[in-house]
Parts: C-alpha cells; structure tokens; sequence
C-alpha cells in the first residue's frame, strides 16, 4: 500500500510539474505572438524618426542610471519625468507606445500625465 502511495504522488506530481511546463509555454509562445504585433506595428513608423527617438532614449537612460549610481534619485526623477513628457507630445513616441500596448507582458505600461519618476510604486533608480 505504501509503495501505491507514492507512486501515485509521484504521478500526480509529475503531472502537476507537466501542466506548470505546458502553461510556461502557452505563456512564452504568447510573449512571442505580442513581440511580432509589435514588431510589425512598429515597422510602419518612419525608421529615421524611430532610431532618432531610440537614441535619444538610450541616451537619456544612461544618463538617468548615471544619476542613480550617484544616488542622484531627485535628479534622475527629473530628467524622467522630463524626458516623458516631451515625448510624450512627440508623433513618434506616441506611435511606439501604442505599439507597445501590443505587448504588455514585455513592456511596462505607465500613463505619460500621471508619471511621476515610478513605475508601480517602484522608483525609477529601483528597476
């Protein structure tokens, strides 16, 4: 009885371990589906303006974690909020953004008005 036992929880927990596989999966393959929407969503934007806009982030996240390491926290929240709300007027930005939506599980989504420096409730020197 004993030796029933356990092999019937060794067979539930390999079930259990097979349906934990199955759903990482449905959810990787789901990641996946969202990357190409975006993806394609953000092929119909101009490529200039697009790498233009990318530099300028990247550039602008640089200078943010250079404030961070610093312990620059209020300067970094600065130039954040700064950084959100002029593009947050910019056509392109605008554009990628909805494109982003298209993946929520890969991009953090924030309203532009409400940005304050965090992301949820998390200072932006904490991500």
């Amino acid at each position: 009885m004993k030796l029933f036992c356990i092999a019937l929880l060794g067979l539930l927990s390999t079930a259990t371990i097979a349906q934990d596989l199955n759903q990482e999966l449905m959810r990787a393959m789901q990641s996946v589906q969202e990357a190409a929407k975006m993806q394609q969503c953000l092929q119909q934007i101009d490529p200039a303006k697009l790498q233009r806009f990318l530099r300028r982030a990247e550039h602008t996240k640089t200078q943010i974690e250079t404030l961070c390491a610093r312990n620059e926290r209020l300067p970094a929240t600065d130039l954040a909020v700064t950084f959100v709300a002029i593009y947050g007027k910019d056509p392109t930005a605008l554009k990628a953004k909805e494109c982003s939506k298209l993946a929520p599980a890969l991009v953090p989504q924030f309203s532009v008005a409400n940005f304050d420096g965090r992301l949820n409730g998390r200072h932006i020197c904490d991500l």
